[in-house]
């Protein structure tokens, strides 16, 4: 019975990470944090970055891997 909690709160947390809403949040912190990416890249190299930023946070892809892939 200690395990419900847990398995509980990791459901939640499951949930929370494939919402739509959760891909939406942390792509716009990542633009943010990239703001002048639309200087460097250009219109469409920006919406092109956005677009990979949102699939591998829905990918759940691991931060040090996205890094490497744009270092």
């Amino acid at each position: 019975m200690a395990d419900a909690p847990r398995r509980s709160a990791g459901n939640v947390i499951e949930k929370l990470i494939a919402s739509p809403a959760y891909v939406d949040h942390w792509t716009l912190k990542w633009g943010d944090l990239l703001q002048n990416s639309r200087k460097y890249l250009g219109e469409k190299g920006a919406f092109e970055f956005r677009e990979w930023i949102r699939e591998n946070i829905e990918k759940n892809k691991p931060y040090d891997h996205m890094v490497r892939e744009m270092l």
